[in-house]
């Protein structure tokens, strides 16, 4: 990886994770997708395979309509040898609202991010709850 700084790269990745659960949590699901490259492949349990925005967006706006809170934690980020593609795997705590009262939801995920023109973009996560 001559050239690439890892630890700057790691600090951009975990900015990146910041914006988007600051997205989630004001509930735009517009500026949530922006982070994701347009033909995503998203894996979530109990759930048909997503890919693309179009996809994504009505798994967002499913989730976000009753989000009250979300927090992530970042367990490990690994970068390929070029330094354009990494994967992190994270935790989340995730509070909804429902008729019953809110809801906690504890789980991790994987997400794989290419950088293109200098941004990166998830091109494919999963998640699951605990």
């Amino acid at each position: 990886m001559s050239g690439f700084n890892v630890e700057a790269e790691k600090n951009k990745i975990k900015n990146f994770v910041e914006e988007v659960v600051e997205a989630e949590n004001k509930g735009d699901v517009e500026a949530s997708l922006a982070f994701y490259d347009k033909n995503v492949y998203a894996l979530a349990s109990g759930m048909k395979l997503m890919k693309g925005h179009n996809d994504l967006r009505g798994l967002y706006q499913e989730i976000l309509k009753n989000m009250v809170s979300n927090e992530n934690k970042i367990i490990d980020i690994k970068f390929s040898e070029g330094g354009d593609m990494c994967y992190l795997v994270a935790s989340y705590h995730m509070v909804t609202r429902s008729p019953e009262g809110n809801v906690d939801e504890v789980g991790k995920y994987l997400a794989v991010l290419r950088k293109k023109a200098g941004r990166w973009k998830m091109e494919a996560m999963s998640y699951n709850a605990d």
